[in-house]
């Protein structure tokens, strides 16, 4: 009997474990990225300035903008547009 309580208090503790952390990652609906990188000028003496940003992305958006083509193809392979928006003279995309 006492091995099976031991048993049964593993199981809710793993089970409870699973269900808190679960709910934590839920309740983030955002991502940050960070983009750091340098500026420089074509002249060779002047010293590079360092470029550091932080940005908040919603996840999972109802509407995407793409800029590089080669994502949209992948986009497009994954099946996940609806309605596509192509502007050729700008070289980007409106998913919807």
């Amino acid at each position: 009997m006492k091995r099976f309580k031991n048993l049964f208090a593993a199981f809710l503790l793993v089970t409870f474990a699973f269900t808190f952390t679960s709910k934590a990652f839920a309740a983030d609906k955002t991502v940050k990225v960070e983009n750091n990188y340098a500026i420089k000028s074509e002249d060779k003496k002047s010293n590079p300035k360092m470029v550091n940003e932080t940005v908040t992305v919603k996840k999972n958006p109802q509407k995407v903008v793409v800029y590089d083509l080669g994502a949209l193809d992948t986009i497009t392979a994954l099946g996940k547009e609806k309605m596509l928006l192509l502007f050729q003279n700008l070289n980007m995309a409106l998913i919807c």
